[in-house]
């Protein structure tokens, strides 16, 4: 048994990339199946920019017996694209799993000749196809397996759930080219992502998580952290860990108890954590400051409460400022993330959101439109409201990068009332030129001797100044119609 998984590009032949982490889902089932004694390989398309002829003439020499795609909404054209082309040449299986396959299910087959839909968590599910594709072909007993059986589409029962994730091998850094991997304000020669926790407990009309991952918390332990941590420390030389949890914090015994482990074992790394700013608390900071993290990155979302309450963020304006003066005091650069474009949103609660940004502590900002996966209950709110322009907006694409292209306006946009998705694009440039062409920003990183991430920031430069200044507009291009 050979196996290829594939994690690709939203646009094929896009060239390499500078900002990118390793992917953690496709790794994790990797790492599973090559501790069963399959052959394994992982190729991380995406960093290495390549074209589909290029992927597709590497797939057609290792010559897999199948071919697993994590998929995310972003990445579904070149689902289709690579699909259509590994089906004119070679009749390997293919699997596709990840957020998208999830939530979107049976639909898949409408427009992707696969051969299985892997629903939820993939590590047993995708071994467990593996052996029956050597024994049987029986996947009877295969928990939420989609698959199709003499032209009928059989969907199996349950979901596979790991229940204790400790039981999870470590994610193997040599199925990848762990080299290729950096981030704009990176600490380190080397970084890569890690994660402690599955599950979300948390509501938020936008986010896919509990729908992927449970609503549950599954928390590792702090010693099995650690041992992962050294590991690729001793081995890799890496020193730069980006915890990708959702919400790091959201458990303070467990926060106390794993700090306390990165100092007793000595840990000499620098890492950077997601979290929620009423998550938070003085105390908790100063110990994760000294244990080295370095940066927090906060869900703010918005700066109006009515807009916050729309999207179930469950977070208070004041709060958002108390957390963001909490990390700032504790010596750890805060990052925001910002949303344009939610339920009730204007131009006079976009101004909010602004003027938020550039009040509160932190370092940088992020801003975005929103965009209403499938499967979220944002998306379902849409489609009840009728505010998506198609149920499917995610298979019309435009000929350059999916959501983030400054030019283009996606399909997955709200169309609100007070606030079309060309105004919400338009406000989100607004919003990065009020925020990074302050001489307080510039002034700030100077002081703070931020000279790298400035460095990356001059290399950006130029597609900065066409993000933030640009005001052309282009239609996307239908290329698949179902």
């Amino acid at each position: 048994m050979k196996v290829l998984l594939c994690y690709l590009p939203e646009k094929f032949g896009r060239g390499r990339i500078l900002h990118a982490l390793p992917p953690l889902g496709v790794l994790y089932v990797g790492t599973y199946l090559k501790n069963q004694g399959i052959e394994v390989k992982v190729l991380d398309a995406h960093v290495k920019g390549w074209s589909l002829k290029k992927t597709v003439e590497f797939i057609s020499v290792f010559k897999p017996d199948i071919l697993g795609i994590s998929a995310l909404t972003p990445h579904i054209f070149s689902v289709v694209q690579l699909v259509n082309e590994i089906r004119n040449t070679t009749k390997i299986k293919i699997c596709l799993g990840g957020p998208h396959a999830t939530a979107v299910k049976e639909e898949i087959f409408d427009y992707a000749d696969v051969d299985f839909i892997i629903n939820g968590e993939g590590e047993r599910n995708f071994s467990k196809l593996c052996s029956q594709l050597l024994i049987s072909q029986n996947y009877d007993d295969i928990k939420g397996l989609i698959y199709k059986r003499n032209g009928d589409i059989i969907t199996n029962e349950g979901i596979e759930k790991i229940n204790d994730i400790n039981d999870l091998p470590f994610p193997d850094l040599d199925l990848i080219d762990y080299q290729d991997y950096r981030i704009v304000d990176g600490a380190g020669r080397y970084v890569t992502s890690i994660i402690a926790s599955r599950g979300c407990p948390y509501n938020c009309l936008f986010c896919e998580v509990p729908l992927s991952q449970g609503r549950t918390l599954r928390l590792r332990d702090p010693e099995n952290i650690c041992e992962e941590i050294k590991l690729k420390n001793d081995k890799y030389h890496i020193k730069d860990f980006v915890f990708k949890d959702s919400t790091f914090t959201i458990n303070k015994k467990w926060i106390y108890t794993l700090m306390d482990h990165f100092l007793t074992k000595g840990l000499k790394i620098k890492w950077t954590c997601n979290t929620r700013v009423d998550c938070i608390d003085l105390d908790m900071l100063k110990m994760m400051k000294k244990a080295g993290c370095r940066k927090i990155s906060l869900g703010v979302e918005s700066g109006n409460q009515t807009v916050l309450n729309n999207i179930r963020k469950n977070i208070s304006i004041e709060q958002i400022e108390e957390g963001a003066n909490l990390i700032s005091l504790a010596g750890i650069d805060a990052h925001a993330f910002f949303m344009i474009g939610n339920p009730g949103e204007n131009k006079y609660t976009v101004r909010e959101t602004i003027e938020l940004a550039k009040r509160i502590k932190v370092t940088s900002s992020v801003f975005a439109v929103t965009i209403a996966y499938p499967g979220t209950p944002l998306y379902l709110w849409a489609i009840k409201n009728h505010k998506l322009k198609s149920n499917r907006w995610y298979l019309n694409f435009s000929d350059k990068i999916f959501f983030q292209n400054p030019e283009q306006v996606s399909g997955g946009q709200l169309l609100l009332d007070d606030l079309s998705p060309e105004e919400q694009l338009q406000l989100m440039k607004r919003a990065y030129r009020e925020y990074y062409f302050r001489p307080k920003w510039i002034l700030g990183l100077i002081i703070q001797r931020k000279f790298m991430f400035m460095l990356n920031v001059i290399r950006l430069f130029p597609r900065l100044i066409f993000v933030f200044f640009s005001r052309r507009k282009t239609k996307g291009n239908k290329v698949i119609n179902k």
